[in-house]
């Protein structure tokens, strides 16, 4: 995967380049200009980055959205320019929402439009083309149709991918492949050209999008869903949620010692206090071991203190949860980047230490299953001896 991306990102910087250099070749047959050119290359960075579920899309598409208005204005798509007035202006609020529109001012997970959502769109949508459309006429617009129709359609996308929605890919799509003729007819081609690859584009957000929904509610909720599976208490992150009483603190980023020590006997103080309640099985979503490890992430070594906690308690089974999916922000996670490593420092520690484990990977529905069948024999008890 990583190696696929890296590739990616280089073809891209590459056809930008291209793409870049266009107005000053002699072999182009129509006029290109720069404003254009660079409009182009802004968009398609961006357009490729959301696609990718990526924050940094919106910051992007601020420069290509302010150069965009001075092109359509140019072309006389008056609708067109107004659009791209309130796309900057929303692509600022957009900002926010992905990164702190989510619990507890988190990052904003993927999710659904509701169906009352969609209906109250649909007829939104539709009386509002119609209204746009007769102002166009009234100022002589070019293709008052075409041009209120696809305007409308992609406010109404934008303000989907605003809120992170899966809904919003499909309206890209349909209204990239309506642009095309469109800015043909009006001498932008290579404005066409650009939302030919933006069809495709949308096309891969959507199936990004799709495949990071569900997986990202498990990658959340995994020990939830095995717990409510076996009707039994599951153990949150004890660490987590003291991240989240620091994380505005200055230098907040840097560990000490004693906090790793203080986290490993919370989440011992909270596996022993929901034990009295669980239902022959505790689910733990993390333990004092993960937090020996985590100490290595911070501190660049094991703590002898915490791993003296880890040791002295017992678990029947560790599930190893292989990061084979897209990584999902809620906030408080590292990265991407050191995913593999942390994976591989977890398997370290388990198969040093003698630990039990069984690793979980592939599409949700795949994870549960493995979990489940490595579980249940657990829960079978051998009858008693007659006395």
């Amino acid at each position: 995967m990583p190696q696929f991306t890296t590739l990616s990102y280089s073809l891209g910087v590459i056809a930008s380049l291209l793409v870049l250099l266009m107005p000053i070749q002699p072999w182009i047959p129509v006029e290109l200009s720069w404003i254009e050119t660079l409009a182009a290359v802004s968009y398609a960075w961006s357009v490729w980055l959301l696609a990718q579920n990526k924050p940094i899309g919106w910051w992007i598409g601020l420069v290509g959205t302010a150069l965009y208005g001075l092109v359509f204005y140019q072309a006389q798509l008056y609708a067109e320019v107004g659009l791209q007035g309130f796309y900057f202006i929303t692509s600022v609020q957009a900002i926010y929402i992905w990164l702190r529109g989510g619990h507890n001012q988190t990052e904003k997970p993927i999710g659904h439009v509701s169906k009352q959502g969609l209906l109250i769109t649909a007829v939104l949508a539709i009386a509002a083309v119609f209204a746009l459309r007769s102002f166009l006429i009234a100022i002589r617009g070019a293709a008052p149709f075409w041009d209120a129709l696809t305007t409308v359609m992609s406010l109404v996308a934008h303000l989907y991918l605003m809120g992170r929605y899966v809904e919003s890919w499909y309206l890209w799509i349909t209204v990239d492949v309506i642009y095309m003729p469109l800015y043909a007819s009006r001498n932008l081609y290579l404005t066409s050209l650009l939302y030919g690859v933006f069809s495709f584009m949308a096309f891969r957000g959507l199936r990004n999008f799709q495949r990071l929904e569900p997986e990202q509610r498990l990658q959340a909720t995994e020990a939830q869903a095995l717990a409510q599976h076996y009707q039994t208490v599951w153990v949150p992150e004890y660490g987590h949620c003291y991240w989240e009483g620091r994380r505005y603190t200055p230098q907040a980023d840097q560990w000490e010692s004693y906090e790793f020590i203080h986290i490993a006997k919370g989440q011992a103080a909270w596996e022993a206090d929901l034990a009295l309640r669980a239902n022959r099985l505790l689910v733990c979503g993390t333990d004092p071991l993960a937090t020996h490890v985590w100490h290595r992430r911070y501190r660049g070594n094991y703590s002898p203190a915490v791993e003296q906690i880890a040791d002295s308690r017992h678990y029947d089974l560790y599930l190893l949860t292989v990061p084979d999916f897209g990584f999902v922000q809620d906030g408080t996670r590292e990265g991407e980047a050191i995913r593999w490593e942390m994976h591989q420092w977890f398997r370290e520690v388990l198969t040093q230490k003698g630990k039990p484990y069984i690793t979980v990977a592939g599409p949700p529905e795949v994870r549960m299953a493995r979990a489940i069948a490595a579980i249940d024999p657990f829960l079978v008890f051998p009858p008693l001896a007659d006395p």
